[in-house]
């Protein structure tokens, strides 16, 4: 259904009905590193995996927690540098296949540089191959070309590059059993992608034609899948948005929104999707006219954003006054910079107010 697509580096990506047999095909006679969530660790899927495939798990990672923190890396590399890894196979959320992707670049190390996450970093050889199988729709890091790691003790986030997976395996079937919040804010981290790929100063008419795509299909499919949450063809689509959105900033990255988010989810703990997300219409609203987002589809996202509620959803994490009170308006330049438009601090207290005070005011 996805076929190949021809990438700086190469990618494929496909869709089954039966991991269990596509991961047979493609990791036979490898050792593999299983980088998994402890949900699926406990659903005995590491046993299920050598046992019906025969593939050959010389370690599993099972304990991966949201925002995955640099120190829990640097223990994970500590205790897997010894193993044979030729092939990282991560089966999860977001968290997961970032930590996957960061794993199969440390692991190509006996030691670790005290700089390793800097942009200067240099690395002897490519990463182990990563096949990635997303368990929700929204992070794109099965596509993406870098990986996120937290520091929350320094209050600094990452990004390590060059790290895409060398497959990505789709199975919607994986997602049925997600949560409202599970579903939600996946979709609105690609959501936020989408659209910041579009008001970025690095867009193309390649990235442009790959956001909406994938803004078409989360207008669409989002309202399906919280109103019917076993709706396989709207969870399809939910996780195709995640693609096209996840390649469309492997060329552009992210910017303002995303660098908003960041101290967000490091102060208040707040969900990366829901971060990222709740400035989105505010944000569009500030200089609309200069990103050329059709009209049809700015229809489209504002009708969603005013039925999530995006600012009562915030609430749950920091009131309006302690965020205006505390945020630090000089953002991430790695991904403010980024941003087409207004990124003085009058344009930045525009847009947090209207977000947190109003819905549908914007």
């Amino acid at each position: 259904m996805y076929g190949e697509i021809l990438l700086s580096e190469p990618l494929v990506v496909l869709q089954t009905d039966n991991v269990l047999e596509t991961c047979k095909g493609l990791l036979a006679n490898k050792q593999v590193l299983l980088v998994t969530s402890n949900s699926f660790s406990k659903a005995g899927w590491p046993r299920t995996l050598q046992e019906q495939t025969g593939i050959d798990i010389c370690a599993v990672v099972d304990n991966i927690q949201p925002n995955p923190q640099r120190k829990d890396l640097e223990s994970l590399h500590q205790r897997l540098k010894g193993e044979s890894v030729e092939c990282v196979l991560a089966l999860g959320g977001g968290s997961v296949l970032d930590s996957a992707k960061v794993l199969s670049r440390m692991l190509t190390e006996q030691s670790l540089s005290e700089n390793w996450l800097a942009p200067e970093c240099l690395w002897e050889g490519p990463p182990i191959p990563v096949i990635a199988i997303p368990t929700t729709a929204g992070t794109g890091s099965e596509v993406t070309p870098f990986a996120t790691v937290w520091d929350s003790q320094e209050q600094k986030k990452y990004s390590l590059g060059q790290v895409r997976p060398t497959t990505a395996i789709f199975a919607p079937s994986l997602t049925l059993s997600l949560n409202r919040e599970q579903t939600l804010y996946p979709a609105l981290d690609a959501l936020s992608h989408a659209l910041e790929s579009l008001w970025n100063r690095h867009r193309s008419e390649l990235s442009e034609s790959r956001a909406l795509k994938a803004i078409a299909l989360i207008c669409d499919a989002l309202p399906k899948t919280l109103a019917q949450p076993h709706n396989i063809e709207a969870r399809t689509a939910l996780q195709q948005a995640a693609m096209w959105a996840g390649l469309a900033i492997s060329e552009t990255k992210t910017a303002i929104a995303h660098a908003i988010s960041y101290p967000l989810t490091l102060s208040y703990a707040m969900p990366h999707g829901l971060a990222c997300s709740f400035t989105l219409k505010a944000i569009l609203a500030e200089q609309q006219a200069c990103f050329n987002v059709p009209t049809q589809y700015v229809d489209k996202i504002k009708a969603l954003l005013d039925k999530l509620q995006l600012s009562v959803e915030v609430e749950r994490f920091v009131s309006p006054s302690k965020l205006l009170a505390e945020f630090n308006t000089d953002l991430d330049p790695t991904r403010a910079a980024n941003y087409a438009g207004d990124i003085s601090h009058q344009a930045l207290k525009r847009i947090l107010e209207r977000s947190l005070y109003t819905s549908k005011r914007c």
